[in-house]
């Protein structure tokens, strides 16, 4: 049997049951909670002499959003001591804020604790892309960045940009395309080319003559497929930067395919039907092909210079104005056994590197200084990493890195500070100074790439007529980096040169005062 509780102790107990009792409801300056749910705080804490036994903490009010100079976000909000219960408390400090951020797709986010009534969400600088190839057309680029995103800019009067319209831009735009690109190719007939990955090749621009090979002579402002036969796989583009209405691509085991304008025999098949789909050149298997207006020049399996389709300016290599199939140089036999090892075409001339270092030319350069080469000749030996035609000039990178360039200068393509165009190599000092990696050259412009993450800034180089294809409006022969473009975080967009918190983000404030937790305050940013 229990054992009762003396009566003195009960009476302190019933007295502490009740102070507990009226400590739960009793509020100095608040009105006391009729029930403890929510947000309501059951505690008892004296704020200024005044004891505050419940309370709910409303949230920020005039919560706001507006952007700032560098398009980054100012979040702004009212001081909840100028709310009810902390005036009728005499709360003048002691609270402290918090901002999550939610970006689209993203999850939330805190970027801001503390006292203050204010929060700019910063806008950064994006990080420069860094490419591995760029082709020069006539009037736009194309560049494949290391991460294989494809990004194009110049005139886009053709749909070539793949931007889905025909707008130009003078700053790197992104070409949307399925999978990672492994070539970029861009013609100076105003067609884009792009080998994939997975070996398919995709196409978008002029198309008057089925260059894209779709099948139709339809102009594309975004990629479409070109159509092999089934169960073909390109391994390699051609060189097309000097190439007018026709296209060339090559397959791992040497199979060349042709399509588009063949009006001078230019496709190899020996007639000159126009091609709207890619045919297979039949009897050679080849490495590299690279094209002119309406000639093409191979380097087959066995090191031989094949030429095929328009010879009036003498750019076949052999006394003929055209010949319909690819065949060798008629000066073959006087290289050595090993043949050669690079070849590029100009609009109407040819040069191609032997095994012996020496860089071979013959055709027309049309650059009013140099003469037509009916017989080829040798213009530069020594022995070079890269060779690469132009419209009308050419240049050629030694094992030194020392740049060597000869032909038309009017828009500075030579790279030697001068306009003063040379039908004999000369030093090409602003491109021997940036050790460029590879260099691309078309009739208006050069562009030359550095290696990978050597600069601050994109890799890229321009030289020449920059205001339909530098990037950064560059003139003649200064150089100039091509701007943009910029990588941004993830959830970040790019936004007037910055990397910004696109329309869409969600910020929620709150607060916290003497351990309690308000509610939140909701906006999305709508810019």
């Amino acid at each position: 049997m229990s054992k009762p509780i003396p009566s003195r102790r009960r009476a302190r107990i019933r007295s502490s049951i009740a102070a507990a009792a009226l400590a739960s409801v009793v509020v100095t300056g608040l009105l006391a909670p009729t029930s403890a749910t929510g947000a309501w705080f059951m505690a008892s804490k004296e704020v200024s002499g005044n004891t505050v036994a419940s309370a709910t903490l409303g949230a920020p009010t005039n919560l706001a959003i507006a952007p700032d100079s560098t398009s980054g976000n100012v979040v702004s909000w009212s001081s909840a001591t100028s709310q009810t219960w902390a005036q009728a408390n005499g709360i003048s400090n002691g609270i402290t804020y918090s901002v999550q951020r939610t970006l689209p797709s993203q999850p939330p986010t805190t970027v801001y604790t503390g006292t203050g009534q204010s929060y700019t969400d910063p806008s950064s600088a994006p990080t420069a892309t860094q490419f591995v190839q760029v082709s020069a057309g006539y009037n736009h680029v194309l560049a494949l960045a290391q991460d294989g995103t494809v990004w194009a800019w110049g005139t886009g009067d053709h749909g070539q940009l793949g931007t889905g319209g025909t707008y130009d831009s003078t700053l790197p735009v992104y070409v949307p395309l399925s999978a990672k690109a492994k070539q970029v190719e861009a013609t100076s007939g105003g067609s884009s080319l792009v080998l994939l990955e997975d070996g398919s090749v995709w196409a978008w621009g002029r198309n008057t003559f089925g260059q894209l090979g779709d099948g139709s002579t339809t102009e594309r402002y975004s990629p479409v497929q070109v159509i092999f036969p089934a169960g073909v796989t390109i391994g390699a583009l051609g060189d097309l930067s000097n190439a007018l209405y026709a296209s060339y691509a090559i397959t791992p085991t040497g199979t060349l395919y042709s399509w588009g304008n063949n009006s001078r025999y230019q496709l190899g098949l020996g007639d000159t039907v126009n091609r709207v789909y890619p045919n297979a050149v039949p009897d050679v298997t080849v490495k590299a092909v690279s094209a002119g207006w309406d000639h093409a020049a191979a380097l087959s399996t066995g090191g031989d210079i094949l030429t095929w389709g328009d010879g009036s300016k003498r750019q076949l290599g052999r006394n003929s104005s055209v010949k319909s199939k690819p065949s060798a140089v008629s000066f073959q036999s006087q290289v050595g056994a090993n043949g050669f090892k690079q070849v590029s075409s100009g609009v109407n001339f040819v040069i191609a590197q032997d095994y012996d270092g020496r860089v071979w030319t013959w055709g027309s350069m049309q650059d009013n200084v140099s003469p037509v080469r009916t017989l080829p000749e040798v213009i530069v030996s020594g022995g070079f990493n890269y060779i690469d035609a132009g419209g009308y000039s050419a240049c050629a990178q030694r094992t030194d890195s020392q740049v060597l360039c000869w032909g038309s200068n009017d828009v500075g393509l030579l790279m030697d500070g001068t306009t003063t165009s040379s039908a004999t190599p000369v030093t090409a000092t602003s491109a021997t100074s940036k050790s460029l990696t590879s260099l691309s050259i078309s009739n208006s412009q050069a562009l030359g790439i550095v290696q990978p993450s050597q600069v601050s800034g994109t890799n890229i180089w321009a030289w020449g007529n920059g205001p339909r294809g530098s990037g950064d409006g560059s003139t003649l022969g200064s150089p100039s980096q091509v701007r943009g473009p910029g990588s941004c975080p993830s959830g970040m967009a790019l936004k007037n040169g910055y990397c910004a918190p696109p329309p869409g983000t969600r910020y929620s404030v709150s607060y916290t005062y003497a351990g309690w937790q308000s509610g939140a305050a909701e906006a999305t940013a709508d810019k």
